[in-house]
């Protein structure tokens, strides 16, 4: 039997000891290989994630449930094999992509409409 992954509070990696949490679920549906998750950051603020699939990025508020953030960010079919992404500063992501079916991989920043 499967067993559920562990949350793991911020606070864990500054004490000595820490409880796991359970985990949460996030409104990402998958829709065949598309919706399927691929990368995360957390905003330089601390206050906001952001969650890639192949095809949108999803940005949710930090707190004890995590809360959209506006509609999804349409990436489309942009990237081959869209994997990674991270925050440039508060506005502004950088999305990387690895080589797939013959395109090469590249670095793609992008501004999501709040």
């Amino acid at each position: 039997m499967k067993r559920p992954p562990i949350r793991i509070r911020p606070s864990a990696w500054t004490a000595d000891e820490f409880e796991a949490g359970a985990p949460d679920t996030l409104p990402i549906t998958p829709w065949f290989l598309l919706g399927w998750v691929t990368g995360a950051a957390t905003a330089p603020a601390g206050d906001v994630v952001v969650v890639r699939t192949y095809t949108e990025i999803y940005r949710f508020r930090i707190g004890p449930r995590w809360v959209p953030v506006g509609p999804p960010c349409e990436l489309g079919l942009v990237e081959p094999q869209g994997e990674g992404v991270d925050f440039l500063d508060a506005d502004h992501l950088i999305l990387t992509s690895e080589t797939a079916r013959g395109s090469p991989g590249g670095l793609m920043r992008v501004r999501c409409p709040s």
